[in-house]
């Protein structure tokens, strides 16, 4: 029978102390980034099980961070996921995530259930919750931090998220650089397209190009109500030569549509997406999107949250990573 494998097998592989391996697992002192991925890449090579339920009674800790996502059928909130789980567990953390289907009600429940659970702290991402609704559930001690959210309810809390204003600018110039007189914008419903349709708004003015009301609809974030929203705008006069959508999945659906209707793409009409998720290279034409870069932002929203959680005194802060344009076929 194999021997059980112990903190000082540990350290010793490590080059430091049983203290710094036990800092280091729960969390307390000032450990350098490098040293703490050794131990934790040390810990998970040997399978070494730190006894946490002993570590965390004596704290009231359950090292253990939840994740709030609207829609885990969007690839880039199911790649989120899993970024997230990737990077709780190199800080030594477990991740519950939760799914609310962008329910305000559904999202207040998991908020709920999560806290009861005793997580040590939250991660949000594009919920529908209002400023009352989270200063109510939530104590203020709560580590927290908002992903891919520009909007943070005016709360005191760490924020990671993509420039959406910029990413809105980066489309809108590119197609008016194109060529495209007529750009309509496919707009998801909620808080988060403020930014994207003030970009939209901000880069037609500088171009010269006339906005229309008409040639914005918001739609709820799927296949088929992409394929309405392009529906409608096909039946404008004149129609739109292009089409901005605020997601990959929106845009998609856009495609879609316009392929039913005998449409070329782009020559009759070009779309452009955002998040730049693995459907864009899987649909034909290939989406032109707006890329978000997910797997720094999971990091450092991981590494926001577990230093409020060791350190809850820490300035909160105001992330923002740029968007870059990928060019395909669609455009």
């Amino acid at each position: 029978m194999d021997r059980k494998v112990t903190i000082y097998d540990i350290a010793r592989q490590a080059g430091v102390s049983t203290a710094t391996v036990s800092k280091v697992i729960n969390r307390t002192g000032k450990i350098s980034q490098k040293t703490q991925q050794k131990i934790h890449q040390i810990i998970r090579e040997t399978g070494y099980l730190p006894n946490k339920n002993a570590s965390g009674l004596s704290k009231r800790q359950t090292n253990t961070i939840g994740l709030l996502i609207p829609d885990i059928t969007n690839p880039f909130f199911a790649a989120m996921a899993k970024e997230m789980l990737a990077s709780a567990r190199d800080c030594g953390y477990d991740l519950t995530v939760c799914n609310t289907d962008y329910s305000k009600q559904k999202a207040i429940n998991d908020i709920q259930s999560l806290l009861q659970k005793g997580i040590d702290g939250l991660v949000i991402s594009s919920t529908n919750l209002d400023e009352p609704a989270l200063h109510s559930i939530i104590p203020s001690s709560k580590p927290l931090v908002f992903v891919s959210s520009n909007d943070v309810y005016g709360l005191n809390v760490n924020s990671v998220s993509v420039d959406d204003y910029s990413g809105s600018r980066i489309a809108i110039k590119y197609l008016a650089g194109l060529g495209h007189r007529h750009i309509a914008l496919i707009l998801e419903e909620g808080n988060q397209s403020k930014e994207r349709l003030r970009g939209y708004t901000d880069t037609l003015r500088k171009h010269d190009l006339d906005f229309s009301a008409d040639y914005v609809i918001c739609a709820k974030s799927s296949i088929s109500e992409g394929r309405k929203a392009f529906a409608k705008l096909s039946q404008l006069q004149p129609p739109p030569s292009a089409i901005f959508g605020y997601n990959d999945v929106l845009a998609i659906g856009a495609i879609l549509e316009a392929k039913s209707k005998g449409l070329r793409i782009p020559e009759d009409v070009a779309i452009i997406g955002f998040d730049n998720t693995i459907m864009s290279e899987i649909v034909s034409p290939e989406l032109t999107s707006i890329d978000q870069p997910l797997e720094d932002m999971c990091r450092r929203t991981m590494e926001l949250i577990v230093s409020q959680i060791s350190r809850p005194a820490l300035q909160k802060q105001h992330i923002l990573f740029a968007p870059v344009l990928v060019k395909r076929q669609s455009t």
